[in-house]
């Protein structure tokens, strides 16, 4: 049977995704952390891995998918071009770390698992889309975006 949400239903779940998700960002950044920390404990939380309170659905999804999507955006926006010049070496090498290292891990973590092969692919692909998009934002909040770190990560494989 096909799940069914309405916005009468939607818009009170993402309202209190966006309101437990910037508390918890907050008390991430008192104890000296990124925020973007505090949020994704936050999901680790509410979502299927321990207290199932909130599931992930396609709507949800795909709100999601536009959250990365703005996420790059902004980086996109602070990257410095420049820069991105300067550490064309650095860059490959991070990239090669940065692609191989989540993708590798998360393969070899679902095949642990006991996860197919094609299945363990796709938790390796997410695994490095994701570690781009919160390594940008980390950066970002930190305001080293702008600097030879942040231009290093954005080269590598910042969308």
């Amino acid at each position: 049977m096909e799940e069914h949400h309405s916005s009468v239903e939607l818009l009170p779940m993402l309202a209190a995704i966006l309101i437990g998700a910037k508390l918890a960002g907050r008390l991430s950044q008192r104890l000296g952390l990124p925020s973007v920390f505090g949020e994704l404990v936050l999901g680790l939380m509410l979502g299927p891995s321990l207290l199932n309170l909130i599931r992930p659905n396609d709507p949800l999804a795909l709100l999601a998918e536009v959250g990365v999507i703005l996420l790059m955006f902004r980086a996109g926006l602070e990257t410095d071009l420049v820069q991105m010049r300067q550490v064309g070496l650095a860059a490959t090498v991070v990239a090669f770390g940065g692609v191989l290292l989540p993708f590798g891990g998360g393969f070899a973590l679902g095949r642990l698992f006991g996860l197919e092969m094609l299945p363990a692919l796709f938790v390796g692909a997410v695994l490095t889309a994701t570690s781009v998009s919160i390594s940008a934002e980390v950066l970002r909040e930190l305001g080293h975006l702008r600097g030879k770190v942040g231009a290093t990560i954005s080269w590598s494989g910042g969308d």
